[in-house]
């Protein structure tokens, strides 16, 4: 038996026997130490946001979608804040998606108005709204660890106590924030939506926790409207509301599964409301539900859900080797696959137990089990499964993690304490283990210096300034109306293999739209027409081994493209279900030609007439840098 906690004395008892005073001092001061302690884990919080990311307010614009998303969220009138309310996210011109999120659009219109194209400010936006929801998610999880924990007598060992729920809640925010996962989000500008769906999704959570201790009309409209911000930011956060409803029914006393139910339904329904709002809003915009462009080759729904499941544990646990691992998940044959059925079974024995243990047993884990599936199955609905789209994910896994330490610490505790070793190893190594898959997730986080995700967009960011600069003075002189072609633009960056001798990612520099946003930044008065031809993908020594070659033959209307080192060159887009086409216009027919020696592949191209007319340039990147050429200087080159 252990001693009872201050927290569990009836303080009301002690008063009557003439202890008040002594009583006030102690409440005093408990809350006074209790304020303190939150306040050092807030700045602890903080601190590791800001050291793990701080490199990256330096940067450049990185991303393919980022200058066509700012360029698009720029409100300079009624019109155009009418345009990015009634539009589809990109103004429709993303080539294989359409998504509707126009709170992510007016940020970027507002961080537009703020800093016009100096990249600062933007990195120190989405910086600012990573922290705040590292320090949000520490405030939900110590609130639901308080609410939803287990209740018990303050002689069990299942007792709850606020040292617990601070150590659940800082391990959770300091993992979410230490995690190298963050490095496919915050470097990228055009992935804010992320960000500011889980800023509004914990802002929601939150509330909802409030209005479970104090229910009133003020705080259900300001959930209802944090829900709705949270669904304009990103559709991902639609799993907000269904987590609401789950801490709603789980801190009920029913045993009914049914009378849960309602509670659940009563208390949310603002959050239902604001949900079917925004998705019939959505459906007007989009005419449909949008989303990715099907894919060809899709798994079945199984193979969906595990290959789901699997690249979310990947992304957490071993974010480095996420884009290697996650293809082998196509098949039961990758060597994650063990500790995935693993850690599947475990999950499944342990729901079985709570639940037979009834509703009450431990409600958090629950809420954290349920709040976790309902993410897995998201991207099903969705028909596909990146990274980019995981942010919220990461929360919850965090979540997992510290309460997986908690029930460590607690069932070693107790073997110890009761003398017995074997029986307190066994009921620990199942948490030991799954802690254990955090170390290298923990190892590589970029407050270590470990910065194998940032490095690739660092370098992909010089590569996009250094050709975007080096066009700013060219494109400065051409007439209004201008079409520009764009020849051998870098597409891909390939960083080889590393020291372990396994491929590396590829990483997208700049697409036809990014320059074509970046243009419409620049020169919103020119009205310059940017159409993509050729695409290099750069080798390891990036563009310092490019070595290629460009001819036009003005008569025939043919492109001559022969690259002999340092890249590959492709025609692009490839086909898809959205955006603009015109590609088959542009461009009559199109085939590659190797040489001989299979060293160099060419490229030749025949234009269509109609777009050699009126002012016509060709932007070409030769690895040194950016070159104009125009028809006439071909012409004399001939």
């Amino acid at each position: 038996m252990c001693r009872p906690s201050m927290r569990n004395v009836d303080l009301s008892s002690l008063a009557t026997r003439g202890d008040s005073g002594r009583v006030a001092v102690v409440a005093v001061g408990r809350r006074d130490s209790g304020n303190l302690i939150l306040l050092v884990c807030f700045a602890l919080v903080v601190v590791a946001c800001w050291l793990s990311f701080k490199r990256i307010v330096d940067w450049y614009f990185i991303d393919v979608d980022t200058f066509p998303l700012i360029s698009t969220g720029r409100v300079r009138s009624w019109q155009e804040l009418g345009r990015v309310l009634s539009r589809p996210l990109m103004q429709g011109q993303m080539p294989n998606a359409r998504f509707f999120r126009p709170v992510a659009s007016l940020s970027w219109g507002i961080d537009q108005r703020l800093w016009g194209l100096r990249a600062f400010g933007y990195h120190l936006t989405d910086l600012a709204l990573h922290t705040a929801n590292a320090c949000l998610l520490l405030t939900v999880t110590r609130a639901a660890w308080l609410r939803l924990a287990p209740k018990a007598p303050a002689d069990t060992e299942c007792a709850r106590s606020d040292t617990e729920a601070n150590a659940v809640a800082l391990g959770s925010a300091l993992l979410f924030a230490l995690s190298p996962a963050q490095s496919e989000f915050l470097p990228a500008i055009a992935r804010r939506p992320d960000l500011l769906a889980g800023f509004f999704g914990l802002l929601t959570l939150n509330g909802t926790l409030g209005l479970l201790r104090r229910p009133t009309g003020r705080r259900s409209a300001l959930c209802a409207l944090w829900c709705f911000l949270g669904l304009a930011s990103k559709e991902t956060a639609i799993v907000i509301p269904i987590s609401a409803g789950l801490l709603v029914a789980l801190s009920s006393h029913e045993r009914s599964w049914a009378a849960l139910l309602r509670r659940s339904l009563v208390r949310t329904w603002p959050l239902g409301s604001a949900t079917l709002i925004y998705l019939a809003w959505r459906l007007v915009v989009l005419h449909g539900l949008g989303g990715y462009a099907p894919m060809r080759g899709e798994p079945n729904w199984w193979m969906g859900f595990l290959r789901s499941l699997g690249t979310q544990f990947l992304l957490f646990v071993a974010p480095a080797h996420l884009n290697r691992a996650s293809a082998a998940l196509n098949f039961l044959g990758s060597y994650w696959t063990a500790p995935l059925v693993i850690a599947l079974v475990a999950l499944v024995v342990h729901c079985v137990r709570v639940l037979q243990r009834g509703a009450i047993a431990d409600r958090f884990f629950l809420w954290l089990v349920g709040s976790s599936l309902t993410l897995v199955v998201l991207p099903l609905v969705a028909g596909t499964m990146v990274p980019r789209q995981m942010y919220l994910h990461t929360m919850f896994f965090a979540i997992a993690f510290a309460w997986m330490g908690t029930r460590l610490a607690r069932a070693a505790r107790l073997a110890l304490k009761r003398g017995r070793t074997m029986t307190g190893v066994l009921r620990t190594l199942p948490y030991a283990l799954a802690l254990a898959c955090t170390v290298d997730a923990v190892a590589r986080s970029p407050i270590f210096g470990f910065d194998e995700g940032l490095e690739r967009w660092r370098r992909t960011g010089e590569i996009s300034s250094r050709v975007l600069r080096g066009s700013l003075p060219l494109l400065a002189a051409l007439p209004p109306n201008a079409t520009v072609f764009l020849v051998d633009f870098p597409y891909t960056l390939d960083f080889g293999d590393d020291p372990n001798g396994l491929p590396q990612p590829e990483t997208v520099i700049l697409l036809e739209h990014s320059v074509q946003g970046w243009v419409d930044l620049q020169f919103p008065d020119k009205q310059l027409d940017v159409i993509g031809l050729t695409y290099l993908g750069l080798g390891t020594a990036g563009p310092k081994g490019l070595s290629a070659r460009v001819a036009f033959e003005r008569e025939a209307r043919l492109l001559d493209v022969q690259i002999a080192r340092g890249a590959v060159v492709s025609l692009f887009p490839w086909t898809n279900a959205y955006g603009r086409h015109r590609y088959p216009q542009v461009f009559r027919f199109a085939f590659e030609r190797p040489t001989p020696a299979r060293k160099a592949l060419g490229i030749r191209l025949q234009l269509a007439e109609r777009y050699l007319r009126g002012p016509v340039v060709f932007l070409i990147y030769t690895g040194a840098g950016v070159t104009l050429r125009t028809l006439a200087s071909f012409a004399l080159e001939s």
